[in-house]
């Protein structure tokens, strides 16, 4: 959409722009599902908290990014995860009266927030076939291939940390570090810092 097109539309709709500090709980589990959110700056994480205490990394979203857009259309009543700043962040919130009403006067925002959503079904469908990988190096394997497809290069930038990599595959650091390692003294992979170039794809398919 073009910039005046939206400035159009947000002078007709009600909406907040909250920041929020590193660390600090944006969404609890069982919070009511009442807003929809876009990322302005900043990063977020989506967590599943269990039981136990531990937690399982669910996604990572930088600007431009939007969630809410499930727990919001669905016949849920309230969040099933915990949304974390992982770094100083500004939102833009729209509250379900104000989606409702934009998805009736402007069809263009109804058709991107489906895009959207089939984006983030597709997401999930990624991560369900990640977690269904089994062992650690079927994991890294997987994780790899699936960002060298996305980047179009054997050539792959690290976005993350490897906290948050290891917090994504749902291992440990000291066991991702460890089979990493494994992996460069094969010959399949090189690492020099946040960069890792993929030596030898087959192999990496061979394990999956």
């Amino acid at each position: 959409m073009e910039e005046e097109e939206i400035e159009n539309i947000l002078k007709n709709i009600q909406y907040r722009i909250p920041a929020y500090k590193k660390d600090e709980l944006i969404v609890h589990s069982e919070d009511p599902c009442e807003c929809i959110f876009i990322v302005m700056d900043g990063e977020i994480e989506i967590q599943k908290n269990m039981a136990s205490g531990k937690f399982y990394n669910i996604n990572y979203l930088k600007a431009g990014e939007v969630f809410g857009i499930g727990p919001l259309f669905s016949d849920t009543d309230t969040y099933k995860v915990d949304i974390v700043a992982k770094k100083d962040c500004v939102l833009f919130e729209i509250r379900e009266e104000q989606v409702r009403q934009l998805f009736c006067n402007c069809p263009a925002v109804s058709l991107n927030m489906i895009r959207i959503a089939g984006n983030k079904i597709v997401q999930l469908d990624q991560r369900i076939e990640l977690f269904s990988a089994g062992s650690i190096k079927r994991k890294i394997a997987y994780s790899l291939l699936k960002a060298a497809n996305t980047f179009h290069s054997d050539t792959i930038c690290l976005q993350i940390s490897k906290k948050q990599w290891s917090e994504h595959l749902n291992v440990s650091r000291t066991s991702l570090s460890r089979e990493l390692k494994e992996l460069e003294e094969k010959g399949i992979i090189s690492i020099r810092k946040n960069i890792i170039l993929l030596l030898n794809k087959q192999y990496l398919k061979d394990i999956l």
